[in-house]
């Protein structure tokens, strides 16, 4: 087992004890930057982006229902058909919720 002697330095001789104790305005000043070069870039979202070139990888097929995407499940706590949970569940409460042993 190698045992180190304790360093010498001491983390107020690297870093000056002004610099550290004012951190904080340093972040604020810092994300205030990213923001005000992130701004440039949102307000240009309403502009046209020029060509648009379809993904190989579209289909023309019609998007599925809601309700049907919301109702599809595949647990069998409220019955084994996909559509059993949305027609099952509808008198299951979740609150007050307690876990017993």
């Amino acid at each position: 087992m190698i045992i180190r002697k304790p360093s010498d330095l001491h983390c107020s001789d690297v870093t000056p004890k002004q610099f550290f104790m004012d951190r904080r305005r340093f972040l604020t000043a810092g994300s205030a930057a990213l923001g005000a070069l992130a701004m440039p870039f949102s307000l240009r979202a309403d502009t046209a982006l020029g060509p648009l070139v379809k993904s190989p990888l579209s289909t023309s097929e019609k998007l599925t229902p809601r309700n049907i995407v919301t109702e599809f499940n595949n647990f069998y706590e409220f019955g084994t058909g996909k559509d059993d949970p949305a027609r099952n569940a509808t008198k299951f409460v979740t609150r007050p919720w307690t876990v017993s042993l």
